[in-house]
């Protein structure tokens, strides 16, 4: 069950962006997508929602964020990473499924303080931007593809990017200590999309990297981060963050479902 938390902020979102949603024409939420960028570069996501509105087709991300990110969020989320890959996915999944071309995003965002708040804004991209990303995703993999046993590239500025209770969870016994091997016993990362595990049940591709929002942050941030999450298949500690995030975003992408129409 969603923590109290986690649904007082859904309930809050539904009430905040009612008349929003209902201004626009919602085509599918939690859509799991994915585009071969080579033949053993896998690039897959969970696309938070899909829709059209007067300037034509969209997709949309949800976030909640740390109340100290409402000044600077807007002037930098059109080029973070992350919102370029779904820039990807969302126009390989408009062009696939309805032969239509999506360059514009909303983004929205639930902040978490006493009471919470919420902000938007909406964005574009265009071909230029996009094809430039998928080259970048595609050095990515290859880079990914070359690495040595460990360790990896250590970036320390990111140790405590999140603040000092959310330290990386490799940080305290493993890169602070100079351990690069990964500890006996160590609990395994499950695959969280489809797409991956079907491929993990098949005959391997070889030299596959798989590629999402979330790896190419992480392989952005700490090489050796990426290292030990996504080649050795660590599973670290879901955090209190992390859980409230999981819980809002399986509270809200319901909602949206509400919202389809064909």
């Amino acid at each position: 069950m969603p923590t109290p938390l986690a649904s007082d902020i859904a309930a809050a979102w539904r009430a905040h962006f009612w008349s929003a949603d209902h201004d626009l024409h919602w085509i599918a939420a939690e859509v799991e997508h994915s585009v071969w960028l080579t033949p053993n570069t896998l690039l897959a996501g969970r696309i938070d929602a899909l829709g059209e509105n007067d300037n034509g087709p969209f997709f949309g991300e949800w976030k909640t964020a740390n109340p100290r990110e409402k000044n600077t969020w807007k002037q930098v989320w059109r080029m973070n990473p992350q919102s370029l890959t779904y820039g990807v996915l969302g126009r390989d999944w408009w062009q696939r499924n309805h032969n239509k071309s999506c360059y514009q995003f909303t983004v929205r965002k639930a902040f978490k303080s006493t009471p919470p708040t919420f902000d938007h804004a909406w964005y574009s991209y265009n071909d230029e931007e996009l094809n430039h990303w998928e080259l970048q995703l595609i050095h990515i993999a290859n880079e990914i593809r070359q690495g040595k046993p460990g360790p990896w590239e250590t970036n320390w500025a990111s140790c405590f990017t999140f603040g000092i209770n959310y330290a990386c969870p490799h940080f305290e016994e493993g890169c602070s200590k100079m351990k690069w091997d990964v500890p006996a016993g160590t609990l395994r990362r499950q695959p969280h999309l489809d797409i991956e595990c079907r491929l993990n049940a098949e005959v391997p591709v070889p030299g596959l990297v798989v590629l999402d929002a979330t790896r190419v942050a992480v392989w952005l941030r700490c090489r050796e981060k990426f290292r030990r999450e996504y080649v050795e298949n660590v599973a670290t500690p879901v955090g209190e963050a992390l859980t409230l995030g999981i819980e809002f975003h399986e509270l809200v992408g319901n909602y949206y479902q509400e919202l389809v129409t064909t």
